[in-house]
């Protein structure tokens, strides 16, 4: 991304805020402002290399072969409702007093999630790119688990938009960032706290690839390898959001973590059939920006997101 990009990216950020600052937040404007937002974007919501309404209609097409065109249609506005609306949720997540914000979240599964720390090695909580995965970590830190976060920089965003996504996740627990040693998630897990990932970060060498909606994708291998050396539970959990814009966040029973010498492309195989079961209660749910750069990466179409290497380039002088 480019200065030009990154201004323009902020300025859209800014924009949005000062308009949800304007209607006070109220969920029934939110989603009215999702719902044209989407519709908005169906049509011209395509940035970047070898993006565009027929790549993602022909991507849908691969992933749901049965599906008749008139109803892939109706699938990319619906994601782009639900994508947009995470995208608003952002600044709710940042903005709305906490009883309020609990207020939209449903919760299901809990006393998985404290079946898994009941064993003292912590637990390692896990998603997908479905649904609200911000959510799905923030909820669980609003409910008081003491949540660490393994994201992102941002570093290819705007100092604004970046600062937003840091802020909001960091408003409930602690963030951990992708180019750093996991000693943390080691010292965290053994105090018995909550290790959040996502298994759709992008896999790089050391990935599993997966078959997952017809298509080979390299998922990531960290919550195989950290639960292997630590012992640590994994619990799958996602956040889905209903077309009133509330979130079911639903915790899924705990895996035993798998033992040394398996092989660990089967236990994230697990994980990604869990997750792909959940995608397709509703496809819409699905980011299908993450599915169609997954797909385009493991393909060779365009080059692989690596963490670090924005900042690197700028440095020197790239």
């Amino acid at each position: 991304m480019n200065a030009v990009s990154r201004t323009v990216m902020d300025a859209y950020y800014l924009g949005t805020e000062t308009m949800l600052r304007a209607v006070g937040f109220r969920r029934p404007r939110v989603v009215q402002t999702a719902a044209a937002l989407g519709m908005l974007r169906s049509w011209i919501g395509y940035v970047g290399p070898r993006k565009s309404r027929r790549v993602f209609l022909e991507h849908m097409a691969n992933a749901v072969p049965e599906m008749p065109r008139k109803e892939l249609n109706g699938l990319l506005g619906r994601f782009w409702f639900y994508h947009q609306l995470r995208f608003l949720d952002l600044f709710t997540v940042d903005r709305l007093p906490p009883l309020e914000l609990e207020a939209l979240i449903h919760y299901d599964g809990l006393g998985f999630l404290d079946a898994a720390r009941s064993t003292g090695a912590g637990a390692i909580a896990v998603t997908l790119h479905v649904g609200d995965a911000r959510i799905a970590h923030v909820a669980l830190g609003l409910k008081g688990y003491p949540v660490h976060l393994l994201s992102a920089r941002y570093d290819d965003y705007g100092k604004r938009a970046r600062e937003a996504r840091l802020r909001s996740s960091r408003r409930y627990h602690a963030v951990h960032f992708l180019d750093e040693p996991l000693r943390w998630a080691h010292r965290q897990l053994a105090a018995s706290n909550v290790v959040f990932m996502a298994i759709s970060g992008y896999g790089g060498s050391r990935g599993h690839p997966q078959r997952f909606l017809n298509e080979d994708i390299a998922f990531s291998s960290a919550p195989a390898r950290l639960a292997m050396a630590t012992r640590a539970p994994v619990v799958p959990v996602v956040d889905l959001v209903d077309r009133h814009g509330l979130h079911h966040v639903r915790v899924h029973q705990p895996l035993e973590a798998p033992q040394r010498g398996e092989a660990l492309p089967a236990f994230t195989h697990h994980l990604v059939r869990i997750f792909e079961g959940e995608v397709l209660r509703d496809l819409a749910q699905l980011d299908w920006i993450w599915y169609v750069i997954r797909c385009q990466e493991h393909r060779g179409e365009v080059p692989a997101y690596e963490e670090g290497a924005v900042i690197r380039a700028r440095k020197s002088g790239g």
